[in-house]
């Protein structure tokens, strides 16, 4: 009887032990797991012009990527590009006028311009660094914005569309068509022939 009364007070001991022992395991488990929230140095220290990858720049303030075929337009839409920077207050609107900017813009131009898909924006993406995780050589003074995307939410409701976080490239398709975002302008056609 004296044998069974004391496996159970050595009990809460070894239980208590393992406990900590479990707890230290799983802090550092957390701890190693955390990468995704270490610093990434600001892609804009790294603005050399070895640094445009597959882009080449055109003085209009184009930027063909190589890899895809795309020429985007290397300012936030409402800005204008001169000597070599944007500037300008970039244009905030629901998806809807975004969409309707680009097409009367198109319609003027002559130039097939359009919001950019949410796979295309999130080629723009470096995953190494941010602040924004855009290629700052190529696009410049876009900053911590959502982009809208062309891209409607096909899971949620239909009153929702795609963007892509500029700072850190983060995706939500979960936006309000009728909130008010910056979006990038992009094209398929050549905008120094025009």
């Amino acid at each position: 009887m004296r044998n069974s009364a004391k496996s159970y007070s050595s009990f809460p001991a070894t239980s208590s032990r393992l406990l900590r022992v479990l707890s230290v395991l799983i802090c550092c488990f957390l701890i190693v797991g955390c990468d995704r929230y270490k610093t990434k140095p600001l892609c804009s220290d790294d603005t050399t012009p070895s640094n445009l990858r597959s882009f080449t720049l055109n003085a209009s303030g184009t930027a063909f990527d190589m890899r895809t075929g795309l020429n985007w337009y290397r300012c936030l839409a409402g800005l204008s590009f001169s000597n070599g920077r944007c500037q300008g207050i970039p244009l905030r609107m629901s998806w809807g006028e975004a969409k309707r900017f680009a097409a009367d813009l198109s319609e003027k131009s002559g130039i097939g311009w359009r919001l950019a898909t949410k796979q295309q924006l999130q080629n723009l993406i470096q995953p190494d660094c941010n602040g924004p995780a855009l290629n700052t050589a190529v696009f410049h003074n876009i900053g911590a914005v959502n982009l809208w995307t062309e891209s409607s939410s096909w899971k949620h409701r239909k009153d929702y569309a795609c963007t892509v976080y500029a700072y850190n490239g983060a995706v939500s398709c979960k936006q309000s068509k009728a909130t008010a975002y910056s979006f990038l302008l992009v094209t398929e056609q050549d905008p120094s022939n025009h």
